[in-house]
């Protein structure tokens, strides 16, 4: 597959010209020769160096963006960019939180924005639209919609070529639902909690969780073997230490928490302490639960059990406003063109594949309380409105993106 993508970054270089361009396909080259020679030699990274790996990647998906490429060579080269970049670091970094969601991308792009350009492209009488490719070379007759026949053949392969990325990678995808599932933790309290929570002790510090993998994946060489790719996130995640945060939301049973893409046991055994995983509450209570493929299991907390307070704080990376419900409105990614999510009297509030970690809307009687995770992929995100009052101003709508992104970004 890896090599199929270096012969569509020349095809493309070949197809559409390289004037523009080809700095750009050449710092992707670069960057992806670099991950993929890490691999071969499997360096392992610090979590500093990985941190910076990420810094690496965020800038040159950004600099794509915002290169004079057009925007659909910017989509092709991406997939290239977040196959290579998700394959040969992410993954093997344990990070399947940010795999998926890379994964997750891939697809959409190539779906949602590189095959459906295709197919109109192919279709020839229709407009070109206007995140289009463009360039006079691609065009015959004097209208500049419709396309040579070689032309066409060719947009055919890359099309059949797309088809197949799209198998692969969603095939990856599919497995990783089976190898790994969100643990979720439910706290018990009075009511349901319709905000975000923290969770804190009586004496005014953040409770924590850590969690403990079952041990008989590091007693036997069989396992450590069978399961490479699981053994690489379980020691991600005891590495890991998580604030007790309700930042997950559930309809029915308000905000919760989860601890993202737990390694599924793969292995049918009866319950056996040695297959089972733990979690410690701040080192002082430890919850033993099944993970398995026979079964999942939820953890249930009771506030009082846990000598806990609740507070309706906002976690540091995540942004919240109000919203009336009388308005309808969409939630875009402005750097991708991607609709995160869509509110509508038909439909309800929609949210995209992807991006269910990414955005929450909860409505009350008269208003929705909107949360959004910051700095996804660096992205910039806008807020529109649809004036469906008569009586909203102008000036509260500039001053509600102003709240939520800053005076850049109200428009």
């Amino acid at each position: 597959m890896k090599k199929h993508f270096n012969i569509l970054l020349l095809l493309l270089s070949v197809l559409f010209g390289i004037e523009d361009c080809d700095i750009i396909i050449e710092d992707v080259r670069e960057f992806n020769r670099i991950q993929k020679k890490d691999e071969d030699n499997k360096v392992k990274l610090s979590k500093e160096e990985y941190l910076e790996r990420i810094d690496d990647y965020n800038l040159l998906l950004s600099q794509v963006y915002n290169s004079t490429c057009s925007p659909y060579r910017q989509d092709s080269i991406n997939v290239n960019l977040k196959f290579s970049y998700g394959t040969f670091t992410v993954k093997r970094s344990g990070d399947i939180t940010s795999y998926k969601k890379i994964l997750s991308s891939s697809l959409w792009l190539i779906k949602e924005r590189v095959q459906k350009n295709l197919r109109l492209f192919i279709r020839g009488k229709e407009p070109i639209p206007s995140n289009y490719i463009t360039g006079a070379d691609l065009v015959s007759g004097s209208s500049g919609k419709s396309l040579t026949t070689e032309m066409k053949k060719t947009v055919q392969e890359y099309n059949a070529l797309f088809d197949n990325y799209y198998n692969q990678i969603n095939e990856e995808f599919e497995n990783l639902n089976k190898l790994y599932k969100d643990l979720n933790i439910y706290i018990q309290g009075p009511n349901i909690f319709n905000e975000m929570q923290q969770i804190y002790t009586i004496d005014n510090n953040m409770m924590y969780l850590t969690i403990e993998p079952p041990p008989i994946y590091y007693k036997k060489d069989k396992y450590s073997k069978k399961y490479a790719g699981q053994l690489k996130r379980m020691d991600y995640l005891r590495k890991e230490t998580f604030p007790l945060k309700l930042n997950m939301h559930n309809e029915e049973k308000g905000f919760y928490m989860t601890i993202p893409m737990v390694p599924v046991i793969q292995e049918k055994r009866k319950i056996d302490p040695e297959y089972t995983y733990a979690v410690n509450l701040n080192g002082t209570k430890k919850i033993r639960f099944e993970f398995s493929k026979m079964k999942i299991e939820n953890i249930i907390l009771n506030l009082d059990d846990i000598n806990g307070i609740a507070v309706s704080e906002v976690p540091y990376n995540w942004s919240k406003i109000s919203l009336s419900s009388n308005f309808l409105w969409s939630y875009n990614n402005i750097q991708t063109g991607t609709q995160v999510a869509t509110y509508t009297n038909q439909g309800g509030v929609q949210i995209s594949p992807g991006f269910e970690n990414e955005f929450i809307a909860v409505k009350k009687d008269n208003e929705f309380i909107i949360y959004q995770r910051k700095n996804v992929e660096q992205s910039n995100y806008s807020l529109v409105l649809n004036q469906n009052e008569k009586n909203f101003p102008s000036w509260a709508k500039y001053l509600l993106f102003i709240t939520l992104f800053g005076g850049g970004y109200a428009q």
